[in-house]
């Protein structure tokens, strides 16, 4: 018996040792290709190559054909992972967009002590030159570029300010700027507290318990956690994030590699804040990965109501992998998948949303306290689906235009001394009516491109003037369902206008507490909150 089994582990060997050498004989053949192919270019191939720029459109070529997270990352790149596990940059402390139209650069909003507040930068500040760069055409990634350096390093900036003459002069001596993990906490009505989270670093946990504690101090007997647009981060941080609400020991998220076996459990493992408190948790469709293992895990175990639209359903993890001698590239490379508490794969099997409109039967899971059913591979889906208001094209081109922003500049530099009281008057809107109309602006809506197109087609190929004549009224009408344009948006105009002017005069907190308002995904959590009985049913509690 003995030499039986001996005899069989022996086979077993020799077949896995000849797969495994045959596999790695196919990939030292097509390397050999790779490499005779970079040879033959490089003598034979008419003008002269750039060999860097070439390997590296391969490389990515290659992993293309993988998921759309494995990548090859340059040295800037990389760097962003590490402000992650330390929630912090060294820098000058603003919040930077563009204005003007030169779109040059402007502080949105200085943070709150950090170098730029100090010295007195403010809203509205144009930012004409970074140390002896002119910062004309240079974009906001490009800026940080500058902005950013060694702690205790100087950077100078020139600023034009509305009402001076000349430009001022700033000299700032970069610091360890804590990025905002937390960027607004607050209480709304009926004792609901509200904790937006934009992020999961390594500050994450701290920042959001200091704002979960004061909000029960301040008399939160229910919470909404917002993790709408929070694209995800540190998984240490998530499972923590979890752990204030859930009791010690308990599984949050696993993972699985190569071989479709657990490898790496998280459990809970710190004194929680609140286990009773009823809760909810937002998400949309840019809600990934961090945020989903958080909010599958609190819907595992029947701890807070879901609401809003589907998540992303990015449950990959990855990690970085230093290549290359010459050049600092690292290579970031998926190599397991985020299982939720109940054991449902985050991650749409979908990577690139190919087959979205093949209907699939999904797997099901039970949740772990009311067996209530629960969705695998496809991301988190909500207990109550609830879209937000969309806004029209109309509001969105002048967004997307900075019509907004660049109103706020152009106003506040005609009317120096002008003060906002918190209200957008008939006349502040009346002024950026006629802004928007002086500037000519202009966008098309759907369908109106496509008739533009037709009209330079028809040119060419001699339409009847009946088509001609169909083309003009088509396009007539195109016009006038634009013309009631601003009477129609009037709401979201006020809105906006509200959002530039407030940050301006109250910093950037202010943004928050304007769009809260009027969410309907945060009016449906109060209400779902304030119902405790409805509360408790979804969650699939009998009694309580």
């Amino acid at each position: 018996m003995k030499r039986l089994i001996l005899s069989i582990f022996i086979l077993a060997n020799l077949l896995f040792a000849t797969e495994k050498t045959d596999y790695y004989a196919e990939m030292s053949e097509n390397i050999k290709l790779f490499f005779d192919v970079m040879r033959t270019l490089n003598e034979q191939y008419v003008d002269t190559m750039d060999v860097e720029e070439l390997m590296t459109n391969s490389i990515n070529s290659m992993l293309k054909t993988l998921d759309p997270y494995t990548v090859l990352l340059d040295e800037d790149q990389a760097s962003h992972y590490d402000e992650l596990n330390s929630g912090n940059y060294s820098g000058i402390g603003i919040y930077i967009g563009t204005s003007g139209a030169d779109k040059r650069l402007t502080v949105v909003s200085p943070m709150d002590d950090t170098p730029a507040s100090r010295v007195g930068l403010r809203a509205g500040d144009r930012i004409m030159f970074i140390g002896k760069t002119s910062t004309e055409g240079m974009t906001t990634k490009d800026a940080s570029k500058y902005l950013r350096g060694d702690d205790a390093s100087k950077v100078t900036m020139k600023i034009e300010r509305l009402g001076k003459s000349k430009l001022l002069k700033f000299e700032l001596t970069r610091e360890k700027i804590n990025i905002k993990n937390i960027p607004y906490s607050g209480m709304l009505k009926n004792n609901v507290g509200y904790i937006k989270v934009s992020q999961f670093m390594g500050t994450t946990y701290h920042d959001f318990s200091m704002a979960m504690e004061k909000l029960i101090a301040d008399g939160a007997q229910a919470m909404i956690i917002d993790l709408r647009y929070n694209p995800g981060g540190l998984l240490g941080s998530a499972v923590k994030l979890a752990n204030t609400v859930i009791d010690k020991n308990k599984l949050i998220v696993s993972t699985k590699g190569r071989a479709g076996t657990k490898d790496s459990e998280y459990f809970t493992y710190l004194t929680p804040i609140d286990t009773e408190m009823p809760l909810v948790v937002l998400i949309n469709g840019s809600s990934a990965s961090a945020s989903e293992i958080l909010s599958g895990s609190l819907q595992d175990y029947d701890r807070a109501v879901i609401i809003g639209e589907p998540s992303f359903g990015k449950g990959l993890v990855q990690q970085i992998f230093n290549v290359g001698r010459l050049s600092s590239k690292s290579l970031k490379i998926t190599v397991r998948k985020y299982f939720t508490s109940s054991g449902r794969l985050i991650q749409k099997e979908d990577y690139f949303n190919e087959y979205k409109d093949e209907k699939k039967d999904a797997p099901v899971y039970s949740s772990l306290v009311n067996k209530r059913e629960v969705v695998s591979g496809q991301g988190i889906i909500p207990d109550i689906i609830i879209e937000n208001t969309k806004e029209s094209l109309y509001i969105l081109n002048l967004k997307m235009t900075n019509k907004f922003n660049d109103f706020l500049y152009y106003f506040l530099k005609d009317n120096p001394d002008f003060e906002y009281k918190d209200i957008v008057t008939d006349e502040l809107l009346s002024s950026f009516k006629n802004y928007i109309n002086e500037c000519e602006f202009k966008y098309d809506l759907k369908g109106e491109r496509e008739i533009d197109s037709l009209f330079v087609y028809s040119e060419k190929n001699d339409y009847s003037k009946e088509i001609i004549t169909k083309l003009n009224e088509l396009k007539k009408e195109f016009e006038d369902q634009k013309g009631s344009d601003f009477e129609d948006n009037i709401d979201s105009i006020k809105k906006f206008l509200a959002i530039e002017f407030g940050v301006y005069t109250h910093g950037n907190q202010e943004k928050y507490k304007i769009l809260i308002k009027n969410d309907k995904q945060i009016k449906k959590a109060v209400q779902i909150l304030s119902r405790r009985k409805e509360y408790y049913e979804i969650l699939g509690y009998k009694k309580r």
